[in-house]
């Protein structure tokens, strides 16, 4: 099984949000063996494709397109898609409009998938 963690940032950026998921993604695959696969909502992120063994990926631009992109490349492997959510994390000073818009596209093209 796996999750998809959709978080700000990840490591080596020190963000509570995103040390969170990495903790949640830990805890799922040592009680669970739940997988979790990033998603990086910052397209300034650009570390690595993996941390911590869990594989990474980011949008180039924040947009619903991309968004839409990257989920559906995880396609019906994953059992659900989890936001880490807090708004600063997404869009600066406002609604982040592309996040829930290609969370949207998403959910329409998976409706069996849990968000």
């Amino acid at each position: 099984m796996q999750i998809i963690s959709i978080v700000p940032s990840l490591a080596p950026e020190v963000n509570g949000v995103g040390d969170y998921g990495l903790s949640l993604a830990h805890r799922l695959h040592q009680e669970y063996g739940i997988n979790t696969r990033f998603i990086i909502g910052d397209p300034h992120w650009r570390h690595s494709s993996s941390v911590d063994g869990f594989e990474v990926n980011w949008v180039d631009r924040r947009s619903p397109e991309v968004l839409h992109k990257l989920l559906a490349d995880c396609g019906s492997q994953s059992a659900a898609v989890l936001v880490h959510y807090v708004g600063h994390g997404y869009a600066r000073g406002g609604i982040p409009f592309w996040l829930i818009q290609g969370l949207a596209r998403w959910k329409l093209q998976y409706p069996s998938l849990h968000l």
